[in-house]
């Protein structure tokens, strides 16, 4: 087997089982290399399925209602550190510009910060009232299952969010700018509310989190659009 097969079977192999082993530094040319090739042959050890490497962003069942909790939240992908710049501007744009006009409207609401590797800027927000810093959760189902709304308030980046996409997927509605709405065919008022000023998105955040029609139909309108684009049935297609 070649260098570059190895060092990209190691990546699978990462993804799939979670193992971190000692290795040598992968050969980023050979690698770069292969992406921008018109086509690459991989020989793995055995058949590899999306679903081994990315976790599903619908998900069947039913989701609690407006009702039944009280907690938002900024999911910060996979970590949320110096090298995430959009997660960590996010955080304290929210943090220090938007929460403090939702929290004067929702004093029983709580906002948590979630993912791993957070600098001391971001664990500094925890001081600030009603503003959690979860950092790293192994397992989001039960968090997903148990939140009111999530909001991706990111200023720059690019692509299709997947924190959005999996947010919508559980069937829990997600406040955007319109950077974070990228891709997936979001329409304003419909699967989400979409804004790029501090009044606006908490005017959005507060509209979504006390009107359960407006809720209600978010939840099912985004949800359906990540089952028509996303699910396992649309990728068979």
């Amino acid at each position: 087997m070649s260098a570059l097969f190895k060092d990209l079977l190691y990546i699978i192999q990462i993804s799939v089982s979670g193992e971190k082993q000692g290795h040598s530094a992968l050969r980023l040319a050979d690698i770069r290399g292969c992406l921008n090739a018109e086509f690459t042959v991989l020989i793995i050890k055995r058949p590899l399925k999306i679903c081994d490497l990315h976790r599903p962003l619908y998900r069947h069942g039913n989701r609690l209602s407006i009702c039944d909790c009280t907690d938002i939240v900024l999911f910060a992908a996979d970590r949320i550190d110096h090298r995430k710049h959009p997660n960590v501007d996010a955080a304290l744009w929210f943090s220090q510009e938007i929460w403090p006009l939702v929290r004067a409207r929702l004093p029983e609401a709580s906002f948590h910060i979630i993912g791993s590797e957070a600098p001391g800027k971001i664990k500094a927000l925890g001081s600030i009232p009603g503003v959690v810093v979860d950092g790293f959760v192994k397992d989001l189902d039960p968090l997903l299952s148990s939140i009111r709304l999530g909001v991706a308030p990111l200023r720059f980046g690019a692509g299709i969010k997947g924190k959005v996409a999996m947010t919508f997927g559980a069937g829990v509605p997600c406040i955007c700018t319109e950077i974070a709405a990228e891709g997936m065919g979001l329409k304003n008022g419909v699967h989400t509310f979409i804004a790029n000023e501090p009044q606006t998105f908490a005017d959005a955040v507060i509209k979504a989190y006390t009107d359960e029609t407006v809720w209600e139909r978010m939840s099912e309108e985004s949800k359906e659009q990540v089952r028509r684009l996303f699910s396992e049935e649309a990728n068979r297609h």
